[in-house]
């Protein structure tokens, strides 16, 4: 039980029955009244932490009137004709400076009309160790040990976890509150393990820790353009042509355009919302791809490029819904920074640096390293990348 939900229901129901509301603060299981929330059925109001993406688009789902009668959306049953107008002009605008507008409007009814009611905001406080390690990520919202804080972080030059005296390599022990529940990431329900998942696998694009503004990925150059004549939207992307999956076999445009149908085609998955509006890829070339859109979202390409990319040669073989929530990856293979070595449940995940990650630092690794690595666009982002073992502990260390 966390003590300042208790503490803020306290205060809650004091203020309420100081407003003559009769009103009293219950201790419920998280598992008793989250599937409650969730199909519509609990009519009491919660105390509920929730993480905020980076796009606004997810309030659509959760206070459009049309998701009320949907399991998981809307749980505030909220229904308001004038939010509902907003919320569809804003899944489809294109202009930025017109989409900040629609979501000014919309924050300012949420507030005043109080679906939920913003109780306070927490602040990350992410400890590092600088005796013995450099170069760690501060990522806004995000803290210190997520994506880019396991990719830029080395050993000291002749610190304790640099034997070599190389600055390279070393074990790198990071904490998480509670063990992962899945090594499979289209049907994970833990932050944790889309925490550790999230290094394995890789996106077309990734965010800057500090601008949070999109930067390359398997992806190192895209167009987006609203095709007028049609109302779709176009991506056009170029893949780096030096990616390999774990097991070794080649990253090309044929996994992007699985993925992506794949993802569209099949429900019961994480990242269902994102590919409804995609009517098709067209493989350009090995490392060129095109994605048409059936909208002017400005959201669109978000939702795909932010999407993890899956490697078709293995997940072919579970082709529908059925088929791919009962598989168990037991060594998930993806395309990042680093390979899902061991899980020993209740104690420790460990994760091995990849050594032919294509966006390693010169001179690491097997395969060659592209020059486009050195375009002054990445450097922030990917130039550091450094190899590490990450032991990541199902309890305090």
């Amino acid at each position: 039980e966390s003590g300042i939900a208790l503490a803020y229901g306290d205060l809650i129901a004091q203020n309420l029955r100081d407003m003559h509301v009769k009103a009293k603060p219950v201790s419920v299981s998280f598992n008793t009244w989250l599937p409650m929330m969730a199909n519509h059925t609990l009519t009491d109001p919660v105390f509920l932490g929730n993480s905020l993406p980076t796009d606004p688009d997810w309030i659509y789902y959760e206070l459009h009137s049309d998701w009320i009668t949907e399991d998981w959306y809307n749980a505030a049953s909220f229904s308001n004709a004038t939010m509902d107008a907003l919320l569809e002009q804003m899944l489809v605008e294109s202009n930025l400076t017109k989409l900040e507008e629609i979501v000014d409007k919309v924050q300012l009814i949420a507030w005043q009309e109080c679906p939920w009611v913003l109780v306070y905001m927490n602040k990350i406080l992410s400890f590092a160790r600088d005796d013995d390690w450099t170069g760690h990520i501060n990522s806004k919202g995000e803290g210190t040990f997520e994506y880019w804080g396991r990719v830029k972080t080395a050993p000291k030059l002749g610190g304790a976890e640099d034997p070599d005296g190389d600055g390279f390599g070393g074990i790198l022990r990071i904490n998480l509150p509670t063990d992962i529940d899945s090594r499979h990431y289209l049907t994970t329900t833990s932050g944790y393990s889309d925490d550790i998942l999230g290094v394995v696998y890789e996106s077309l694009v990734r965010q800057d820790p500090y601008s949070l503004e999109d930067v390359p990925g398997l992806a190192w150059n895209w167009t987006v353009a609203l095709n007028e004549a049609t109302n779709m939207t176009e991506i056009t992307l170029d893949l780096f042509n030096n990616v390999t999956w774990h097991d070794g076999e080649v990253f090309d445009a044929n996994d992007v355009n699985f993925t992506v149908y794949y993802l569209r085609d099949n429900g019961g998955h994480n990242w269902a919302s994102s590919f409804p509006d995609v009517v098709n890829v067209t493989i350009l070339s090995n490392y060129k791809v095109k994605i048409v859109c059936n909208t002017t979202s400005y959201f669109v390409f978000h939702n795909v490029g932010l999407t993890l990319m899956l490697p078709q040669h293995i997940w072919s073989a579970y082709p529908t819904t059925a088929n791919f929530t009962t598989y168990d990856p037991e060594w998930p293979v993806g395309s990042g920074p680093f390979n899902f070595t061991a899980w020993v449940p209740g104690e420790y995940v460990q994760l091995d640096y990849y050594d032919d990650y294509y966006l390693r630092p010169a001179g690491r690794g097997a395969a060659t390293v592209t020059p486009l690595l050195f375009d002054p666009i990445m450097t922030v982002a990917i130039v550091a990348v450094v190899a590490v073992v990450v032991l990541v502990a199902g309890y305090f260390l």
